[in-house]
């Protein structure tokens, strides 16, 4: 699970993420309003299955994961005491209530990507939420020289660019360590997905292309 707010725990929950067990506890733990952000998870999750398996700009999973952030944000505020709600119909919280909802559900869009399916899994939503957050969840792997020698370990060319994000995910089933690496050219980022022990890669990519 990521460090970020309710939304964005209830929503990686909701697509079983880190794993079921932990994923139904987040779900039991819910509070006031959970059954309303699940209803629309469960829709935006029904609208993603009608579309193809493009890729996702990084842009774009830029924007969605800073939209889900605004979200969690007003509700922490809310939690830490804010002013009372307006009544039903009035004032701008309840105009805003839908786009939150909505910002929420759109984090689908990037965890349903990374998690197990029966298709390739589009690594590009996965990316560009660890670059929006700026996660660097990669251990050891944070140093250069360990970095290089994971991935030879795991039989892929020493990187070329920076490391510039990663953390754990779940990659078709199977555990894994995302790391996105710079290559030089704007707005293009590698996504390279190794096992736990670099001892497998389970995916290479080029995102922004």
């Amino acid at each position: 699970m990521t460090s970020g707010g309710w939304l964005t725990r209830l929503a990686e929950a909701h697509a079983g993420l880190p794993d079921e067990a932990t994923a139904a506890r987040v779900l039991a733990a819910g509070g006031a309003g959970t059954d309303h952000v699940l209803r629309a998870l469960d829709a935006t999750r029904a609208d993603l299955g009608t579309l193809g398996r493009e890729r996702m700009p990084v842009a774009l999973a830029g924007s969605l994961a800073a939209a889900l952030d605004a979200a969690d944000a007003e509700t922490e505020r809310t939690d830490r005491g804010g002013p009372p709600p307006a009544p039903p119909g009035r004032g701008p919280r309840r105009r805003r209530r839908g786009p939150l909802l909505t910002a929420a559900a759109a984090v689908l869009v990037g965890v349903v990507l990374t998690g197990p399916g029966p298709g390739p899994t589009d690594l590009a939503g996965a990316s560009g939420r660890v670059l929006a957050e700026r996660t660097r969840a990669v251990g050891r792997l944070a140093d250069p020289a360990a970095l290089a020698s994971c991935l030879l370990q795991a039989g892929v060319a020493p990187p070329t660019g920076a490391l510039l994000a990663g953390r754990p995910l779940r990659l078709n089933g199977l555990d894994g360590l995302l790391i996105v690496l710079s290559t030089g050219k704007k707005g293009v980022v590698r996504a390279v997905v190794v096992t736990p022990d670099c001892g497998r890669l389970l995916a290479d990519q080029t995102v922004g292309e």
